[in-house]
Parts: C-alpha cells; sequence; structure tokens
C-alpha cells in the first residue's frame, strides 16, 4: 500500500509504503519516462544489487528488488529522519552533533570501501539523520565497485557526482574514481556543516587550527595527498574535535 510520496530525484520516485505483513518499507521506483531507458534501467538495478551486498548500522538495507508493469523497482527500510541538508538549511548545528555526524559518515564509508563500493555521489542530500541520533548513507544509483561485477552500467554517463562536492579527478575522469573522491566529497560535507557553506578555495581556513589541518588534507586537489582511507580520515578527525 502507498501512503505518500517522500522524495523526487534524478534516480527514482520515492515512497512511503506498507507492506501485507504491516511493515512501513521505503518503495523507489523509476520514473514511468525513463524506465525504456536502458541506461537508466541498468543503473537502477545496479544500485539495487550493490546495497544488497552491503549491511550495516550506517546504510540502508534492502529487501527487494525488480521490474513489474515495466517499472524497475526495489523496497528498502524505511527511515525517520531528516535530510543533513535540511539540518544546514535550518540552524548552524552544534559541534558534538557535526563530529558524530562525521564520524558515522566515514564508518559507513570505511564499510562500503573495504568491500570494493565508491559512493561517487556523497552530499547532504544523500545523508539522513535519524531521531535517535543515527547516520544513515543513502542513494548508490552512481556508485562504482572496484571489484566491478557490473563494470559498464554507468560509462555512458559523462558527469557522474554533484558540483561542489565532487572532486578534481572526478570532474576530469568520473569512470577511473577510487575511495579518494568520496573522502574529498565528506570533506566538503564537513567543511559546509561548521560554516553552512561549501568551500570556495583551497586551501580551506577554519578557526580551529586541528580542525582545519583535518579539512586541508581532506580537501587537497592531488588524491595521493588526501587521506589514503575513511578510518584514517576518521581517526585524525576524532582528535581534533574531542
Amino acid at each position: 500500500e502507498v501512503l505518500e510520496l517522500v522524495s523526487r530525484g534524478g534516480m527514482g520516485l520515492v515512497y512511503k509504503a506498507r507492506r501485507a505483513d504491516g511493515a512501513l518499507v521505503a518503495l523507489k521506483i523509476l520514473p514511468p519516462e525513463k524506465a525504456l531507458d536502458p541506461q537508466f534501467g541498468g543503473r537502477f538495478g545496479r544500485e539495487a544489487k550493490i546495497l544488497r551486498t552491503l549491511s550495516h548500522p550506517n546504510l540502508v538495507p534492502v529487501y527487494d528488488y525488480g521490474m513489474e508493469r515495466d517499472l524497475y523497482f526495489f523496497t528498502m527500510e524505511f527511515v525517520e529522519g531528516a535530510p543533513i541538508r535540511r539540518l544546514i538549511d535550518e540552524a548552524v548545528l552544534p559541534a558534538r552533533q557535526v563530529r558524530s555526524i562525521l564520524l558515522q559518515l566515514l564508518t559507513g564509508l570505511d564499510y562500503a570501501h573495504r568491500r570494493g563500493v565508491v559512493h561517487r555521489d556523497i552530499k547532504p542530500e544523500n545523508l539522513v539523520w535519524e531521531k535517535g541520533g543515527g547516520l544513515r548513507i543513502l542513494d548508490f544509483g552512481l556508485a562504482k565497485m572496484t571489484t566491478d561485477e557490473y563494470h559498464g552500467l554507468t560509462d555512458t554517463f559523462t558527469q557522474i557526482g554533484s558540483e561542489h562536492y565532487m572532486a578534481p579527478e572526478q570532474m576530469n575522469d568520473p569512470h577511473g574514481v577510487d575511495s579518494r573522491a568520496d573522502l574529498y566529497a565528506a570533506g566538503v560535507v564537513l567543511f559546509e556543516l561548521l560554516t553552512g557553506r561549501v568551500p570556495e578555495i583551497f586551501p580551506p581556513s577554519y578557526r580551529e587550527p586541528a580542525i582545519e589541518k583535518v579539512l586541508r588534507r581532506a580537501l587537497v586537489p592531488e588524491p595521493r595527498a588526501r587521506y589514503a582511507s575513511a578510518a584514517e580520515f576518521r581517526s585524525d578527525l576524532e582528535i581534533a574535535m574531542a
């Protein structure tokens, strides 16, 4: 039973729905006008398959996926909470909450990266803050498998990612990026949570030297000079924001 439209994006519509057993789920479908396009259909199925391989408190589990009446769909856990974008737009967040958001984001990314999955579209719109204080990473529609079982499904798209959050190398070679592109995006999210705006120049400046040092390493344009792993980024941030 479809209850209400929750969100609308380029890769689908998300509804709040109720299963026959009474459980609430999120139902995501590809817009009907896009269902006949094999590129969009392939990417949609890719997201479902990738999410089915992942199980972590900071990710959203997929229950089922397929195609019905020419519509691609999947159902996943319904998450009660607010997009991080809404939190940023409403107020300056306390440092303790910013720290919790980023540490959980990096924990989830570390899990995904260790399993060969690069998200490629980390941004506030794809992060949800649950009422109980947990963070969930959404929308793996642009994800890349480094163990690429699904290689080729996104290769026809010229731009993969979102402006302001894309690492420099992602703009030049979106198909060749690795996990360090996600860490760059996480650095942008950190800066935006702290200041209410995205960084416009490098190196970024911030009033707390320890945090600024972390930001500079996360946002360095050259991938080889950036954090090598989400775990390393998380460790430095935990100390800087202790």
